[in-house]
């Protein structure tokens, strides 16, 4: 993922798996977030995005941040596929 000058990626959640350092990384555009996978530092082909209004929804129904949703549910799921 190539970044404009002076833009960098934000570390939404980071942890430790089967010997891997795993990295859920995001950066704001003007349609909302896009979010990337990284394993021991590199880049993985797992991205997807959050809409600037999906974070108003959630924040007028107060559900959370659906950045960390997004998170918690990858780690969960990488977690589980691999027992």
């Amino acid at each position: 993922m190539e970044l404009a000058e002076g833009l960098h990626l934000h570390t939404i959640k980071k942890f430790k798996f089967d010997g891997h350092l795993f990295e859920i990384k995001m950066i704001t555009d003007e349609d909302g977030w896009n979010l990337k996978v990284f394993v021991d530092g590199k880049p993985t082909r797992v991205d997807g995005s959050v809409s600037h209004e999906v974070l108003q929804d959630a924040a007028h129904y107060k559900v959370g941040d659906p950045r960390e949703i997004i998170a918690d549910a990858l780690e969960k799921h990488i977690k589980d596929s691999a027992g």
